[in-house]
């Protein structure tokens, strides 16, 4: 198979582990070309159609209808670039900057469809369940938002079993946590009480949500990096 052929073929994501020492990932390993996420990674959409661009106060979790739980797997190669500069169907590989080229980001601005998500696949490979999870991630903010409609930053939720979802309450984005600017915004150690077992070689699902505005482009593009999972004993 050609180098070119290669490329162009999205790889299917496989669970990623979270064993004694955790998990972590700051995607660097897909390169200034690489057109897929890493291992245990995906790339999910929401509806497709104006009338659903956005869920403008909040995103939903679960049906019926327009929610985190009837989102479907994009089948598309990402985009790679060092300068995002427009909103996308798919998901990039992008550059943190310009300067810093090594340094990659998953990043989004969705069109076409209601939002995008970046869903992380995790394996419990610890050997015992877990019940708690402490988190980190950064969220790169690369553009301004130009519509005061759309939601800023991801939204996280998480899934035990991939049919009903939970928002992560206390990481809900506002203006004040995920300012309209260009920066990036820490989440550092946050405590995910997860509300049953999440037991030894299961998967736990967590999606990064991010909404599309309803007015038309240019939407907000940001960027998720440098993730780190923990597992927590009860408190």
């Amino acid at each position: 198979m050609s180098v070119a052929l290669l490329a162009s073929v999205t790889q299917a994501s496989l669970a990623a582990s979270l064993g004694a020492d955790g998990y972590r990932e700051n995607f660097d390993s897909m390169g200034v070309l690489g057109v897929s996420p890493p291992e245990g990674w995906s790339l999910w959409v929401g509806e497709a159609g104006s009338s659903r661009s956005s869920w403008t106060e909040s995103i939903s979790a679960n049906g019926p209808g327009h929610c985190v739980a009837n989102m479907r797997r994009s089948r598309d190669n990402l985009l790679a670039s060092n300068a995002p500069y427009s909103p996308s169907h798919v998901g990039y590989n992008a550059a943190f900057a310009v300067n810093q080229t090594r340094d990659r980001v998953l990043a989004t601005s969705p069109t076409v469809f209601a939002g995008m998500a970046w869903q992380l696949e995790l394996s419990n490979a610890s050997g015992q369940a877990i019940e708690a999870i402490q988190l980190s991630y950064d969220t790169r903010r690369f553009t301004v938002a130009a519509h005061d409609n759309e939601l800023p930053g991801y939204q996280l939720f998480f899934s035990l079993d991939g049919r009903s979802w939970n928002v992560v309450q206390a990481l809900i984005p506002n203006l004040d946590s995920v300012p309209n600017t260009v920066g990036v915004t820490p989440i550092k150690q946050a405590r995910i009480d997860l509300g049953g077992r999440w037991a030894p070689n299961a998967v736990l699902l967590l999606r990064w949500v991010d909404d599309n505005a309803e007015q038309s482009s240019p939407d907000q593009i940001i960027g998720l990096n440098n993730v780190e999972v923990q597992a927590l004993s009860k408190p």
